[in-house]
């Protein structure tokens, strides 16, 4: 798997400009915060909180994720 702490940071900083959080998205999804983490950060997958994590900030996944999504 391809650990990207760039773009995690900048998942963090757009969620941060909605109000949101990973730990909101935690909240919402009933997981661990450090499950969505290690999902944004790319050390795990789960098509959910990718998802989620797309959906709060009005993306797809693959817009978010290119690599995890290429055929």
């Amino acid at each position: 798997m391809l650990v990207n702490e760039e773009r995690h940071a900048e998942i963090k900083a757009a969620l941060h400009s909605r109000g949101l959080s990973l730990g909101a998205i935690a909240r919402a999804e009933k997981v661990a915060t450090t499950t969505v983490s290690l999902v944004s950060r790319g050390h795990g997958r789960s098509r959910r909180l990718e998802q989620a994590i797309a959906h709060a900030l009005n993306l797809k996944p693959e817009q978010l994720w290119p690599e995890r999504y290429a055929r």
